[in-house]
């Protein structure tokens, strides 16, 4: 999938390739933004559906300036669902002592194959 950019006030959709990332930890807890363009409000405003649109296809960003100045950002509902999500899963305690236990049991090896796995979802569902 290839990111969506506006150039100015230009209402044509311009394509620009993704960059690689480097591969991150197995223990990185990441959000990744694709792409976030900066645009003022009289180019929002003159394109509106169509920011709305790639925003809402692309998952792009798009800054609004007014008077040069960052003043808000349109963002996917999905993607601010996404990052509240996150937020409450970092911020809550509990939920980050049981990822902490298990990525130690995992490098531990205390983990389970697929047939295991089925055996103990059976096992679980029939005591129930």
């Amino acid at each position: 999938m290839w990111p969506v950019r506006y150039r100015g006030s230009d209402a044509r959709v311009t394509r620009a390739p993704r960059s690689e990332a480097a591969p991150l930890p197995r223990s990185t807890i990441v959000t990744r933004i694709l792409v976030m363009s900066t645009q003022s409000l009289a180019s929002v405003k003159a394109h509106l559906s169509a920011v709305v649109d790639s925003v809402h296809e692309t998952h792009e960003r798009v800054t609004v300036t007014k008077n040069g100045v960052p003043t808000v950002v349109v963002v996917a509902v999905e993607d601010l669902e996404s990052l509240e999500e996150t937020l409450a899963i970092l911020s809550d305690e509990d939920t980050m002592r049981q990822l902490r236990e298990a990525e130690r049991e995992v490098a531990a090896g205390d983990t389970l194959d697929a047939t295991e796995l089925r055996e103990l979802m059976e096992r679980r569902a029939q005591s129930e």
